[in-house]
């Protein structure tokens, strides 16, 4: 089913692509990749003509967002430092109209030097502004899937029950429970028992469209005194 340009972020992370926030409102967003350059490998021999993939042309990309001094000077604070960026396509839309960026239909990351110019204008135009990113990696494409558990360690005592919540994407992905060792915890629907003192590792297993993600949990089980 086709999707529209509706719910597109240009986002930045600060801290190595750990977290996501949106840089800025835009209002137009170019090609995400390049296309490689054919190589020629036609001989004298060849009936037509016959080629091979090049480098990739990837160029500097520009979008469009609406001026204000806040926002262009903040863009500009981050010039001639390589950051992380992505676009984003996919968001939820709450009751009272507010977006929230998800990446559900897909996050196209990659590392570039920015760049925002304030562009010229007419009468009764709204003041734009131009940002260009030139990337410095190729455009790495995540599908969307992933899962992130409400904790990542826990410390019981035998007989103790914990249920793990799992936040999943796109929410009616697949998910599926695991533990590593069952004699010292299992797992149920996200419930954790502690079966017996020792280590276990619990995995929640998220898979959409053929595409896997995963979140784990240790957990220290001791006996019980």
């Amino acid at each position: 089913m086709a999707i529209s340009t509706f719910k597109t972020f240009l986002m930045i992370s600060r801290n190595g692509g750990t977290s996501w926030e949106k840089l800025i409102d835009i209002k137009d967003f170019p090609d995400l990749g390049g296309v490689p350059e054919m190589l020629d490998t036609t001989t004298m021999s060849n009936k037509s003509r016959t080629y091979i993939l090049g480098i990739q042309e990837t160029e500097a990309m520009t979008f469009t967002a609406n001026y204000t001094l806040t926002d262009f000077t903040a863009i500009k604070a981050l010039e001639e430092t390589e950051q992380d960026f992505a676009v984003w396509l996919g968001g939820t839309v709450a009751a009272d109209g507010t977006v929230t960026p998800t990446g559900s239909d897909g996050k196209f990351i990659f590392k570039g030097l920015i760049t925002a110019t304030k562009t010229g204008g007419g009468v009764n135009e709204v003041q734009d502004m131009t940002i260009t990113i030139a990337p410095t990696t190729d455009i790495d494409v995540d599908a969307g899937v992933g899962v992130t558990l409400n904790k990542h360690r826990l410390s019981l005592t035998v007989g103790d029950e914990v249920t793990l919540t799992a936040t999943k994407t796109p929410a009616d992905a697949t998910l599926t429970w695991e533990s590593s060792n069952t004699s010292v915890a299992t797992v149920a629907s996200g419930v954790v028992t502690a079966e017996g003192a020792g280590v276990a590792v619990i995995t929640a297993t998220v898979v959409s469209d053929g595409v896997y993600a995963i979140d784990t949990c240790i957990v220290n089980v001791k006996a019980a005194e």
